[in-house]
């Protein structure tokens, strides 16, 4: 068997991130969409690595299972390869537009820390369309 090298990687170069990934809080509260609707509705975040740009996209879809599981992305965050913050975060208020065009109707915002970010997702979270499009598709579903 043939001896290793020296080992070339820096010590310590993997560090424990202390901060929750965009990801991770939006996973959380796809969770508690399901929950707070007894899954009447529910939501789940899809990622892809956009590999010309080297960014993360996360879209944030919510799904009404008792309506042809119809699908909707309500908004979508951004963030670079190797940093979880900033963030962009895209929500069309009037659409369903992953990438708004209208400044007056559309978000596209930055958020440079864990925090700003929860501020972000909050303020949609609890917007007057969010609201009407979720009662909308709970109605249709009872």
């Amino acid at each position: 068997m043939e001896k290793l090298s020296e080992n070339l990687w820096s010590k310590g170069f993997i560090k424990k991130v202390e901060k929750k990934t965009p990801k991770t809080i939006l996973k959380e509260q796809a969770s508690f969409l399901g929950k707070e609707t007894k899954n009447i509705l529910t939501a789940e975040v899809h990622t892809k690595l956009n590999k010309e740009t080297n960014y993360f996209e996360h879209k944030f879809r919510i799904y009404a299972p008792l309506l042809s599981n119809y699908t909707f992305v309500l908004f979508s965050v951004n963030h670079k390869l190797e940093n979880l913050y900033p963030v962009s975060v895209y929500f069309d208020v009037v659409n369903n537009e992953e990438k708004p065009t209208c400044v007056e109707e559309a978000w596209d915002e930055q958020a440079n820390t864990e925090e700003e970010f929860k501020q972000k997702l909050k303020e949609i979270l609890t917007h007057y369309r969010t609201r009407s499009i979720l009662n909308s598709l709970i109605s249709q579903s009872e």
